[in-house]
């Protein structure tokens, strides 16, 4: 949809509309008025009225990438660049061309002399009443080289008096937050947080909020404190609010603003992990890290609410797996250390089932584990339809991963993420890892890695944030090691892969990979 007809279909949401034409420029060949302003969630548009005055043709264009034209608006959020315009014109003489990057449009005749000009520009902060209008000729009509066939050249106030500021307003301030906090806290949450990284810049840029989370009655305010234009917003506006999830320390976002204070239509949960908080975005795959600078001192955990409380027959997480063996499952350390409690759940086209699960042994240097299942229940597997390759593969080989990113947040079906492998080395050149451009989101951990033709030749095992499609895993050497260390003989199902298109191998591996969960 091109943003004129998204500017039509949400005329009822624009939120500013002039109500009477001002003029903006005038010279002897031609007169500007805006005509209105109107905004939705994602653009502003400025309409003019451009009227010829004398009884010449007139003739303009623009090309935005011509050195000698430019069109933008600027003001306390700073400059914008023109996205898109569009022409028209009232009767058939005028000849209308429009896309991207250029516009033009001239009168045959004088009897017509009227053009209707829209000009797109990304959505203005709510609040932001007045900016300007920066319009710098470029050249006319290739044909013509006459003065009147001249784009002009102008700078003109803008006047938006309805943008009105839509964003709650809180009572909290940061000495406020920290007079109330020290001597009584109550969620473990609850504090003042730091923006750090994101594996996203076109979300945040070089902003460094500083933010605020405070718990009322059941559910989390997140107040802005600082970090961004602070033209645009202000000390103690709500910047989000949030609700708690049957798995601890797993939040759903309920609200938030976006830098331009529109509301994002994004589908975001907040993960709470000891000193920081991670913002997701389930949709789009960016996750945002905060971390905690208030209280100073540390919490005692045991005073935080009942549904933050880790119990044996309470989740904490998941994590992905797949079978190397009849009953043995390989997958990260990291997922199944500390648990008390391991169930696996295995998808089938039939059924769904759930097993308990112990572990067999683990390789802490190269964050592996192995784990058995240990349910009557279970059938052992047979045959596996992959093998797993151990030699190394080459930078550039397309791979993809399979596994259960946030599963409470993201629901349950396998995920698949594809790239290539961008480097033999890892996070800080470990030699035992790969560096891949398939994203690892929590949950992906332990997950498979196959090449293109069906062979693991990897163990997800991490992504890194405030880098964009960056992600690790273990090269499938070292499982090789940790195999051949088990204090069991572990009996070799695996098999060649059949020759058979990407879709259909999905299913055919989908079986085979589990999702883990921990208690």
């Amino acid at each position: 949809m091109d943003m004129k007809q998204t500017i039509l279909l949400t005329i009822a949401l624009m939120l500013t509309i002039a109500s009477h034409a001002q003029i903006i420029f005038e010279n002897e060949d031609q007169r500007w008025q805006l005509t209105g302003v109107a905004s939705n969630d994602d653009f502003t548009a400025i309409f003019c009225d451009i009227t010829i005055l004398n009884n010449k043709a007139g003739c303009f264009e623009v090309h935005e990438f011509d050195k000698n034209a430019s069109i933008y608006i600027s003001g306390s959020f700073g400059n914008s660049k023109l996205l898109e315009s569009t022409f028209e014109g009232y009767y058939k003489p005028w000849h209308r061309y429009t896309n991207v990057t250029n516009w033009n449009y001239y009168n045959r005749g004088n009897q017509y002399k009227i053009a209707h000009a829209t000009f797109y520009f990304p959505r203005i902060p709510a609040g932001i009443t007045s900016f300007k209008l920066h319009f710098y000729g470029g050249i006319g009509h290739p044909e013509y080289k006459r003065k009147s066939y001249v784009c002009p050249a102008f700078t003109a106030n803008i006047s938006a008096p309805n943008n009105k500021n839509t964003t709650p307003q809180t009572h909290w301030t940061e000495n406020e937050l920290r007079d109330t906090w020290e001597n009584k806290i109550g969620a473990p949450i609850e504090g003042i947080y730091n923006f750090i990284a994101t594996s996203n810049t076109k979300y945040w840029g070089n902003i460094r909020h500083k933010l605020a989370i405070i718990k009322e009655g059941q559910n989390y305010k997140i107040i802005y404190l600082s970090g961004s234009n602070d033209n645009i917003w202000k000390e103690g506006e709500l910047k989000g609010t949030f609700s708690a999830t049957t798995t601890p320390g797993l939040y759903k976002v309920n609200t938030w603003y976006l830098e331009n204070k529109t509301h994002s239509k994004a589908d975001f949960y907040l993960e709470y992990d000891n000193r920081k908080i991670t913002l997701y975005d389930a949709k789009n795959y960016v996750e945002t890290i905060f971390m905690k600078l208030y209280p100073e001192y540390d919490i005692d955990e045991t005073t935080a609410p009942v549904n933050n409380t880790v119990e044996e027959d309470q989740l904490k997480g998941n994590g992905s797996g797949f079978f190397i063996s009849t009953n043995v499952i390989a997958t990260n350390n990291h997922v199944v250390e500390n648990a008390k409690r391991i169930e696996v759940v295995i998808q089938t086209p039939q059924k769904v089932s759930h097993h308990d699960a112990k572990v067999l042994c683990v390789d802490k240097v190269n964050d592996l584990a192995l784990i058995t299942i240990e349910d009557s229940s279970f059938q052992n597997i047979e045959t596996l339809p992959y093998n797993i390759q151990y030699r190394s593969s080459d930078v550039g080989s397309s791979v993809f991963t399979m596994g259960y990113p946030m599963a409470q947040a993201m629901g349950t079906e396998i995920k698949i993420t594809d790239g290539i492998i961008s480097s033999k080395t890892g996070y800080e050149g470990q030699i035992a890892m790969y560096q891949i451009s398939a994203p690892i989101q929590p949950g992906n951990s332990g997950g498979p890695m196959f090449d293109k033709n069906g062979h693991l030749i990897g163990i997800t095992s991490a992504g890194i944030p405030g880098a964009n499609n960056v992600g690790y895993a273990i090269k499938s050497s070292y499982l090789h090691q940790l195999i051949d260390a088990a204090p069991i003989h572990i009996q070799d199902i695996t098999q060649e892969p059949n020759k058979q298109e990407f879709v259909e191998m999905i299913k055919t591996f989908s079986p085979y990979v589990v999702m883990i969960l921990i208690y």
